[in-house]
């Protein structure tokens, strides 16, 4: 079986094996990371399992719900000997520790020589990530710590449970996380004790070094970003002349159950940070000119409803923040957009608009913020970039946790009424580029398969099955008792909204 593998910083070894179902594969491992940081009682093939030292729960991750027959090898140090509902485990040695279902507690009893220690053993389908830092978690810089990410990969003939472990930096993450009891963390990548950071791909998301663990605090069903973020996925556009098959305009996520020093955070989506380097602005042959961020309302210009003047020398201007490029100010083609819309005739705007902004990207966004009803996303968590001066902007989603009848401050939103802004209201009034009959036209086409109820809904109990099964509802709920945590009631909720707003739309659309 596989042992813990030493390398150098600068090397990441990827081990391919073969093994039995519900085998462990340790994969990447970085010398600095501080072993004594991490609390050890066991593992299962090389694999400490992290433990919630408060509850005295050790948790494993599985790759399905249910395994009938576990065979795996077993190791311990710190004790002389084990015992896993009632069957003693012998030190490195592979042992059959029989059906295991996720979210079942199974007894560990650890004895050493002065005392006996009791555990339950947790299983789940769902990937763990243990951060440990000697340092408190603030809101910038990022400080020292270390990460351990067990975790499956879907689809593949294997399914084996795999380890990641690479020094990391972490901050507290977003203005409105922090109102929360629960928080959102930014994580980077590092390489060495000097901070140098590095790219991984991890979860099935692309190669990036900054990540975000998002606690999605105000959604009781905790997928809203998610489904909206994988419903973008099938439906976004590229201006056709940078449309590369690498290039997808927008984010990607996984769940991921916490544990900050061996203590239970919660459940979390580990997203990907969209910068300029994700859609390769940065690099590459399709290397982009700019890219913007809607932080706020503005007094209506992320709406596209006022021009308020000419921007400064600064990043943020009239609620946007420019994020490429970040050594100096470039707001020129933003500013020249925002006045076109504003400020054209009629007539100007409906033959020159599909110069300022790819139609067909802003029909696609126009439709999936409707359909979600992110009345939150028609002038904030934007994002406008664009890949030369001959090129068209085009919009990235971000942030939609308040939709699917959700609203920011955690009331309900009626499944009627749309989503808009003066962009859409003028491309509307004016039918620039033929706009609302291909918007009749694509909505046809989505309801068929993507906006198709029973997909939607499909989606929703594929997810909602998964955290249930898993067990992360119930410790969401028992970590933060103060959250107002009722996602059966909240999945059949959105279920029903679901179906009256595909009413509504197809009624607005037609």
């Amino acid at each position: 079986m596989l042992k813990l593998l030493h390398i150098s910083s600068i090397q990441i070894l990827l081990i391919v094996l073969v093994a039995l179902t519900g085998c462990y594969k340790e994969v990447e491992y970085f010398p600095e990371v501080e072993d004594d940081l991490i609390k050890k009682v066991f593992s299962i093939d090389d694999v400490e399992g992290i433990l919630d030292q408060g509850t005295n729960r050790i948790f494993f991750t599985i790759s399905e719900d249910t395994l009938t027959s576990f065979w795996a090898l077993i190791d311990y140090s710190n004790y002389t000997s084990i015992s896993f509902n009632g069957q003693v485990l012998e030190k490195k040695s592979k042992q059959n520790l029989g059906r295991i279902i996720a979210n079942q507690r199974y007894r560990l009893i650890a004895s050493g020589n002065t005392q006996n220690d009791t555990f339950n053993v947790i299983f789940t389908g769902l990937p763990l990530l243990h951060i440990s830092t000697t340092e408190e978690i603030r809101d910038e810089p990022k400080i020292f710590s270390t990460m351990q990410l067990n975790f499956t990969k879907p689809g593949q003939e294997d399914s084996m449970v795999y380890q990641f472990r690479s020094l990391a930096g972490i901050e507290i993450r977003g203005a409105s996380s922090m109102r929360y009891d629960k928080v959102s963390f930014g994580l980077e990548l590092w390489k060495n004790n000097s901070r140098e950071d590095y790219k991984a791909a991890l979860l099935g998301l692309r190669p990036c070094e900054d990540l975000i663990l998002d606690a999605m605090y105000i959604d009781d069903l905790k997928m809203r970003n998610k489904i909206s973020y994988e419903i973008w996925e099938q439906i976004a556009t590229l201006p056709e002349e940078v449309n590369p098959a690498d290039i997808y305009p927008g984010i990607k996520c996984s769940f991921v159950e916490v544990l900050i020093n061996n203590e239970y955070a919660g459940l979390f989506t580990l997203n990907e940070k969209l910068d300029e380097n994700l859609i390769h602005l940065s690099e590459g042959p399709f290397r982009g000119e700019s890219m913007y961020k809607a932080v706020s309302w503005g007094d209506g210009s992320t709406r596209f409803e006022s021009y308020l003047g000419s921007p400064a020398e600064t990043f943020l201007w009239d609620g946007w923040e420019q994020i490429y490029p970040s050594e100096f100010t470039y707001w020129n083609p933003l500013d020249e957009f925002r006045k076109f819309v504003v400020q054209s005739k009629d007539e100007e705007f409906a033959a020159q608009v599909g110069s300022y902004i790819d139609i067909e990207n802003a029909l696609n966004y126009y439709l999936l913020i409707n359909l979600i009803l992110g009345y939150d996303n028609t002038g904030k968590n934007t994002f406008l970039s664009r890949y030369s001066d001959e090129s068209p902007f085009f919009i990235i989603p971000w942030d939609i946790e308040s939709s699917w009848g959700l609203a920011w401050n955690r009331e309900r939103n009626a499944p009627n009424g749309i989503a808009s802004n003066n962009l859409y209201k003028r491309l509307e009034e004016t039918n620039a580029e033929n706009f609302n009959e291909r918007l009749r036209m694509r909505w046809m086409e989505l309801r068929e398969d993507e906006f198709s109820e029973e997909k939607l809904i499909s989606m929703l109990g594929k997810h909602f099955n998964k955290l249930s099964e898993s067990g992360a509802y119930e410790r969401e709920e028992e970590k933060w008792e103060a959250s107002i945590l009722k996602p059966e009631e909240e999945f059949v909720y959105v279920s029903n909204w679901v179906h009256e707003r595909l009413i509504f739309l197809d009624t607005y659309f037609k």
